[in-house]
């Protein structure tokens, strides 16, 4: 887990469409994948080897659709969820629930 994230006690749920996400690296198999789509949710939910990808292949009913996140320069980074992201990106959600440290200086509609 993201060292920056351990200390925050408080937090609060911001909404964001895909075009203000940035997903984290995953794993090796999927990295180069994410990394040609810039690790934009946007970018990567359009990507046909993506979609096609074992690695997200659907599962099921996604239970837990609520992201746990932080700021950077305006865009909400995916600390935790980056799987359940891109699938439900890919299964067609246009808003996603990020939960982030309140004491985060960017909100994602300020900019």
């Amino acid at each position: 887990m993201d060292e920056k994230i351990l200390p925050h006690k408080s937090w609060r749920m911001i909404v964001s469409e895909a075009d203000r996400i940035i997903v984290g690296r995953i794993n090796d198999d999927v990295n180069p994948l994410l990394e040609r789509n810039g690790f934009s949710l946007e970018k990567i939910i359009l990507d046909k080897d993506i979609g096609m990808h074992r690695e997200f292949e659907s599962q099921g009913d996604i239970s837990l659709r609520t992201l746990l996140g932080r700021m950077e320069a305006g865009k909400a980074r995916i600390i935790d969820g980056n799987h359940r992201a891109i699938r439900m990106g890919l299964d067609g959600t246009k808003e996603f629930e990020i939960i982030i440290p309140i004491n985060d200086s960017q909100d994602i509609n300020d900019s």
